[in-house]
């Protein structure tokens, strides 16, 4: 018989209770030593020492059905007569218990979610599941993030999401970075006045300048800090202006853009070194996205004065990292009803699952940072929606970009048993030109001749934002997930006119679905996504 690692089995007991390699009771040969005469405890009688441990029942698992497990641990000697164990009453088993035990179950404990501290919904409490509860970083409680504009901005990137994914994604992947034209937005916003200024912010859904300013102040500083060092996320976000050497900021703007942006200024000839200016922002979007993101600006114009650009860099390794040796081909159904063969990852641990009228959600955590404050806890997640539908996802996206509060309602509570469980690796990326959507979605005056961003520059001629170009890159797989995002805006002159119960889930990504990465703390979101066809890589 072949040696095996974990077991070595005696041949000369009755039983097959395995012992393992270093007991003192075995040596070299897997033959048996004497036991010891005074204070002994064997495990094949009864004791008057210890007359509530018997032997196990013939089974190669080494386990005690009925009584106290014993995984091949040193026996406890010259316990006191006296001594009972101690009880913890009610206290959370893990699942999976040996067979034949009976777990106990998880108390009825008020847990809140998506309200730690100072609940701001109605809680929701765990049912009896047999597993421990979920102490998680709190969801959307950041510390000098008021709730109100948090909530707004997370509904801004939803709706950005609707607009990009239903009228340009029908028929491809895509995935762009909300955060990082709403970041690009603001900054521009801080520059504008008159009407401008009016639809800049109630497209962003804020009543000042300033409510903006010190939302994405703090995202800016905070949420986007490198965790890399300390076993996080490595995570960037870096803000670039290139103005023309004939013009000069307004000091107000400066300082805004210079200490809440953290914006990096440089001076540019665009009449005589349009070209020059253009691999300049390109080496610089590069840099900033590791070099995911290339050649975003393919010319740049004589004519232009401004160009401001926001460049978003994301990877994260998963908490619990797929096996790849586990990883397999299966059909990935298209919209239209037609099946292709790509790579799907599959795991057996439990899972965070939610169950919802027409869909599923599945959050696959990312490691967090070590050396953070509980209150100051960042943790990010990416969420996959998965329509119960073949075809369900374009009314799944029409929902989230129009029920306001949709990530903060579903999002998974606990880990659940997982019976089927699959999801697609995927590597894509995505390119547009976004002055049309956001003119759709009502910033009209800014692309206007008027301009309205008389609060930035000192001339005596407005500005307007000729173009915006936004360029995003995601690959998903066994290990984590590496995005980037890039925006763009170009300036020029213009004229002075769940379940409650114990259930195992399948969640199987076979069909078209809708992804998220967002930070747990703020909510935020940095990326949004679709995914129609995981073998397409452009």
């Amino acid at each position: 018989m072949a040696h095996n690692p974990f077991f070595n089995l005696s041949s000369k007991r009755s039983s097959s209770f395995p012992t393992q390699n270093n007991s003192p009771r075995l040596n070299q040969d897997d033959q048996e030593l004497p036991m010891p005469q005074n204070n002994s405890f064997d495990l094949d009688h009864h004791s008057e020492e210890f007359p509530d441990f018997r032997a196990p029942p013939n089974n190669s698992h080494g386990i005690y059905h009925d009584y106290q497990e014993f995984h091949n641990f040193p026996v406890p000697r010259n316990i006191p007569p006296d001594w009972t164990p101690q009880q913890f009453p009610n206290f959370p088993t893990t699942r999976n218990n040996s067979p034949g035990r009976t777990p106990q179950q998880v108390p009825n404990f008020p847990m809140t979610r998506n309200n730690y501290p100072g609940p701001d919904s109605s809680p929701q409490q765990f049912s009896n599941f047999p597993m421990a509860p979920d102490f998680r970083v709190a969801r959307n409680n950041y510390p000098g993030l008021d709730q109100g504009p948090r909530k707004n901005q997370v509904d801004v990137s939803l709706t950005l999401a609707k607009h990009f994914l239903l009228n340009y994604g029908k028929d491809s992947n895509l995935v762009f970075s909300p955060i990082s034209i709403q970041v690009v937005l603001s900054l521009l916003a801080a520059g504008s006045n008159g009407q401008t200024r009016d639809q800049l912010l109630s497209f962003l859904k804020a009543e000042s300048v300033d409510e903006l300013n010190s939302v994405y102040a703090l995202l800016v500083d905070v949420v986007f800090a490198d965790g890399s060092s300390s076993g996080g996320p490595r995570v960037s976000v870096a803000n670039g202006v290139w103005l023309d050497e004939s013009l000069s900021f307004k000091d107000a703007f400066q300082q805004v853009a210079e200490t809440m942006y953290k914006a990096a200024s440089h001076r540019v000839d665009f009449q005589n070194k349009a070209e020059e200016v253009k691999h300049l922002v390109n080496s610089w979007v590069e840099k900033e996205t590791c070099g995911l993101i290339k050649n975003i600006l393919k010319s740049v114009e004589r004519s232009a004065q401004l160009i401001l650009a926001n460049a978003l860099y994301f990877k994260g390794e998963w908490s619990s990292p797929f096996d790849a040796f586990l990883t397999r081909n299966y059909d990935f159904y298209l919209l239209n009803s037609s099946s292709i063969q790509v790579p799907f990852m599959t795991s057996n641990k439990d899972q965070y699952i939610s169950v919802f009228d027409g869909f599923k959600v599945l959050e696959l955590p990312y490691q967090q940072a070590r050396n953070q404050s509980w209150e100051k806890r960042l943790s990010f997640s990416m969420y996959i929606f998965l329509p119960d539908a073949i075809d369900g996802l374009p009314a799944l996206v029409e929902r989230a970009g129009s029920e306001p509060g949709f990530l903060d309602r579903y999002v998974p509570s606990r880990r659940v048993e997982v019976g089927e469980f699959r999801i697609p690796k995927f590597k894509f990326e995505y390119n547009i030109e976004a002055r049309e959507a956001l003119q759709s979605l009502g910033l009209v005056s800014l692309f206007g001749p008027s301009g309205g961003l008389g609060e930035m520059v000192s001339n005596s001629f407005p500005l307007f934002v000729s173009r915006i170009v936004h360029k995003s890159f995601i690959e998903v797989d066994e290990k984590g997930t590496e995005a980037a995002a890039a925006t763009v805006f170009c300036t020029a002159p213009g004229s002075s006119c769940i379940p409650r119960v114990k259930v195992v889930i399948d969640f199987v990504a076979d069909h078209p679905f809708l992804f998220v990465i967002r930070e747990n703390a703020t909510g935020m979101v940095e990326i949004i996504g679709h995914v129609l066809n995981p073998s397409v890589h452009a």
